[in-house]
């Protein structure tokens, strides 16, 4: 099964909607930015219209610019960093980092180092300026930083260059309304540097109303003062969508065009009277395909294909559907009563649970359960269908028989779940810590190309279902099924870990945080950490929401504790002894040596203090010669074991580390003997690692 990320696309050959136009035309506009001044541009658009696709497409176009002339791309997605304390270190960090890339590395080498003054500038105004000798005193004074004296700094840098800086900032209406302020407030001063264009992703009425809230002012007005000129992204024709699905949907089954006449028919009525008024927008098309995708392999050949469209369909935009017919399946299971009996409490029932759906859904949603329910139709003042229809129905394998209406929900929810159906959030529909695991499984196995961004897509629609919809319940059950499985994303493979600020695990802690958020209050928060904590949560996951905790250690505060931060660390300090006892027992079982972040975590441990029993565990795991070279290699692979002053040192294998696990002197002998018997089972590569530490220790 290989479902359709909701995620963007990232070459020309997957634009189904016929973008490219728009998309050259808006490379040629940001090629055309001459001169000196900062340009800021907004691609407008409402969430599921294609926008980080399109920012993708533009980014490919403009590679094909000249070398000497294609503008230095920076991305930059503030979703990823929560609070507006974060936001103006981060995006300096970020445009740092791009401004000391090679190819203008001679021009603009300078602009990180002042980049990170302006930063730290910012963060402490008037403190920890450049320190200097009064003579008339016996100590050396820190004069206080002039923030505007370090932004002239920075500009004069970038003055230096004709090639532009372009920035795509993405997402930007999902902040909060502060972050939106903090975000804009960037762009409009502190980073309106020279050679500068910004490209604003964003659900421009989103974003006027959020500003509008925050500020007390005309949203719209102080939009206009930040942004140039507002381009909204193309809409593709309701034609163009359909065209997509159904070339889709032909992907999914190839054999659906061998369709009998009435099968064909049915069909019809299902997609023009029901299922295509539901796909508005990229996102939602995708939406329905992946609910097809992801059921459609396990009941192939068991189902009749035109009902499982139409059920799929509900699944994706009509969870209140779903929660009727598995609630009251007689209600729509079977055929009429041929004498009349019970039609009017049957068509009361419809009646009234069918106002729980939004007004403008429900023709359509009526029209999809006409087709596919005999019964309900009835109910509707449509044909009466009695017993005599069961015999075909049952052979065409129809949902409305009632020996086959069980198999359509085979991966659905029992009836008592049902209301908690959204299938916008794949996490929702896995709502159990099993299932989760399987469905990380699902997303792309070891190597896969494509793995990580499906796996990263599932947490973002978890994330948004988090942020949007659940409830404190709902929060607390994501959060145990996240930390048992956490360690699963490994099953990913990101490619090498040291190339990333942010991983598939990474996503997963941010996640924890989001739920335990939304936990209403600190006791029960520190209630369910401490629980899975002490059970069943994976080991590394719990390490790494561990150091995040140490920054959000407010998220353990009572209102009665806020001024005593002793209470908040003794609380995190007693999930940490659970953690410390749990880590321990694996060392002790063997399950430590078999985890897939053994070493990450080893690493943290060693940090907790355990020194002594990380080093006497390191021991037992290498005593034997070939144990501790496979031990070293593993190490030199996992690229974010690397220091900062093994970078500096330009070393590919993570020295500190290994002198924090092993004595140093013992270590050399050993490798120095292996390097002299040279035995057969070390491999060149082996014996090349060897060769640098003994050169190094």
């Amino acid at each position: 099964m290989n479902l359709i990320p909701d995620a963007p696309i990232t070459s020309p050959g997957f634009d189904r909607l016929d973008r490219m136009a728009f998309v050259r035309s808006f490379a040629e506009a940001i090629r055309a930015a001459k001169g000196e001044n900062s340009v800021v541009l907004a691609l407008a658009g409402p969430w599921g219209s294609g926008k980080s696709s399109l920012l993708n497409l533009i980014a490919g176009e403009l590679k094909e610019t000249e070398t000497e002339k294609a503008p230095l791309l920076v991305r930059f997605n503030p979703w990823w960093f929560t609070g507006t304390k974060q936001l103006i270190p981060a995006f300096i960090q970020q445009l740092g980092a791009a401004v000391s890339r090679p190819e203008v590395k001679d021009v603009l080498g300078g602009a990180a180092e002042a980049l990170q003054d302006l930063a730290d500038a910012l963060a402490s105004p008037g403190e920890g300026g450049s320190v200097q000798h009064n003579p008339s005193q016996s100590q050396n004074v820190a004069q206080p930083r002039d923030i505007q004296i370090v932004r002239e700094k920075v500009v004069d840098i970038f003055l230096k260059t004709d090639r532009r800086i372009l920035i795509f900032m993405d997402d930007i209406d999902r902040l909060t309304p502060d972050e939106m302020s903090q975000l804009l407030l960037i762009v409009r001063a502190i980073a309106d540097l020279p050679h500068t264009t910004y490209v604003l992703s964003m659900d421009y009425e989103v974003v006027v109303e959020a500003m509008g809230s925050k500020l007390g002012v005309d949203g719209r007005t102080y939009l206009e003062k930040v942004i140039q000129l507002q381009i909204d992204v193309p809409v593709p024709t309701r034609m163009t969508l359909e065209r997509m699905v159904i070339g889709q949907l032909a992907a999914i089954d190839p054999e659906q065009e061998r369709l009998d006449e009435h099968s064909r028919t049915i069909f019809r009525v299902l997609f023009e009277g029901g299922i295509k008024n539901f796909l508005t927008t990229p996102r939602a098309c995708t939406r329905f395909l992946n609910v097809v995708r992801f059921i459609y392999p396990t009941v192939k050949g068991q189902v009749f294909l035109p009902d499982l469209l139409g059920l799929s369909c509900l699944m994706a935009f009509s969870s209140q559907s779903i929660q009727a017919m598995r609630s009251f399946q007689d209600a729509f299971v079977g055929h009429c009563d041929e004498r009349g009996r019970g039609w009017v409490d049957l068509s009361t029932f419809h009646e009234k649970w069918l106002t729980t759906i939004p007004q403008k859904d429900r023709p359509f949603v009526e029209s999809i359960l006409r087709v596919i329910f005999p019964k309900v139709s009835w109910s509707l003042n449509g044909p009466m269908r009695g017993e005599s229809f069961l015999s075909g129905w049952d052979e065409q394998q129809r949902i409305c028989s009632p020996r086959h209406f069980d198999t359509y929900f085979r991966l659905g929810l029992s009836a008592g779940e049902a209301s908690e159906y959204q299938w916008q959030n794949l996490i929702e529909l896995l709502n159990d810590a099993t299932s989760f695991a399987v469905a990380l499984q699902q997303f792309g196995p070891v190597g896969e190309q494509e793995a990580e961004t499906w796996l990263m897509e599932l947490l973002q629609q978890a994330a948004e279902f988090v942020a949007e919809k659940a409830s404190p319940e709902q929060a607390e059950r994501m959060f145990d099924a996240l930390i048992k499985r956490g360690d699963q994303v490994k099953l990913v493979d990101p490619g090498p870990s040291g190339q990333r600020l942010i991983e598939p695990v990474h996503r997963v802690v941010s996640l924890l945080v989001d739920c335990l958020q939304k936990i209403e209050t600190a006791a029960l928060r520190f209630q369910v950490l401490k629980q899975s904590v002490d059970s069943e949560a994976s080991i590394f996951t719990a390490l790494e929401l561990m150091e995040v905790l140490e920054h959000r250690i407010d998220l353990l505060a009572e209102p009665d504790e806020s001024t005593d931060a002793k209470v908040r660390s003794a609380k995190l300090l007693e999930v940490v002894k659970l953690l410390d006892r749990r880590i321990l027992e694996i060392s002790l079982t063997g399950d430590l040596q078999k985890h897939p972040f053994c070493l990450r975590i080893l690493k943290k441990w060693y940090r907790y203090g355990r020194k002594s029993k990380v080093r006497i565990w390191v021991e037992e795991s290498c005593r034997d010669d070939e144990e501790l070279v496979q031990f070293l290699a593993s190490m030199s692979l996992d690229t974010s074991l690397i220091s900062d002053s093994d970078r500096k040192s330009q070393l590919e294998f993570p020295l500190e580390l290994i002198k924090m696990f092993f004595d140093p002197e013992p270590l050399r002998g050993r490798l120095a003997k292996l390097s002299k018997d040279e035995p057969d089972w070390i491999s060149l590569e082996s014996e090349l690692l060897i060769g640098q530490l003994l050169e190094r220790l």
